[in-house]
């Protein structure tokens, strides 16, 4: 009777944290990149909304297998922002990274634009994302491939769509439990999005659906339960930033005029 209560108490527990950790967005840019030297300091805001079906299967007093089946609908706001820094390595490459104090998570990223340029309509970039989740009791490494691809409606407003897929594992974070937990994640997802910019600055303002699939085991004192999620999310989420360096750039074309204009104007007085 004890074990069959701890079993089900830590099922409980990792339906909980299954709603209230992690929905963390796919795709926070777009497939321009920065240009070599320049930096990027962005925030994200979001409303998340969660419909998630879990089935948990655990073993009863008599050995036999029981299925419990729920269903859960919330919707969560961002209270605390994601925080993401970029640097231009190239003008093709940059990279970054980002944390999300309400979700417990931290991630590093490169993204390389492989169709487009400066002054090109259309770009389109890979990226890679590593991370880092903690759900208090169970944390782990995430990899994630999102793909974008970003159209210049005009030169300070862009359409943005990206899909994307990350798999997530989750262990233990504490041993001293009694109740082990262990679980993995994949999730696939679409983005679509506008982006308004200027010289210094941005903003996005995007929708994004995905659906998350995850199994997690629970285990004491030799039995087991496990716990399969089916989760659909949608976020209404939006992105603001600044853009440093690009100040020196302007700074270094003006001079370069100014230093035809005294050529020219040398040429002139010699003749």
């Amino acid at each position: 009777m004890q074990i069959n209560r701890r079993l089900k108490a830590a099922a409980v527990l990792a339906i909980a944290l299954g709603l209230t950790g992690c929905f963390n967005s796919g795709v926070y840019r777009t497939a321009r990149t920065l240009k070599k030297g320049e930096g990027d300091l962005g925030f994200s805001f979001a409303v998340t909304n969660i419909s998630q079906t879990s089935t948990t299967v655990r073993a009863t007093e008599s050995g036999e297998s029981k299925s419990d089946e729920s269903d859960t609908s919330l919707t969560l706001p961002t209270i605390i922002p994601e925080i993401s820094y970029h640097l231009g390595i190239t003008d093709d490459f940059e990279f970054g990274g980002r944390v999300a104090p309400g979700s417990l998570f931290i991630e590093l990223d490169g993204k390389y634009r492989f169709i487009g340029g400066p002054d090109e309509k259309l770009h389109v970039a890979a990226g890679l994302h590593l991370g880092y989740q903690t759900a208090l009791i169970m944390d782990g490494p995430s990899v994630s491939i999102p793909v974008i691809a970003t159209y210049d409606v005009s030169d300070n407003i862009a359409i943005n769509v990206a899909a994307f897929g990350r798999v997530l594992f989750l262990d233990d974070a504490v041993e001293d439990l009694d109740v082990a937990f262990t679980g993995t994640t994949t999730t696939v997802g679409g983005h679509i999005g506008l982006e308004l910019r200027g010289d210094t600055f941005y903003i996005m303002p995007a929708f994004e659906v995905s659906k998350w699939m995850a199994e997690t085991e629970t285990e004491s004192d030799g039995q087991s339960a496990t716990v399969d999620f089916d989760t659909t999310v949608m976020q209404g989420m939006i992105n603001f930033g600044i853009v440093f360096g690009r100040e020196k750039q302007q700074l270094d074309r003006m001079e370069k005029k100014i230093d035809k204009m005294d050529e020219k104007l040398d040429r002139a007085l010699d003749k």
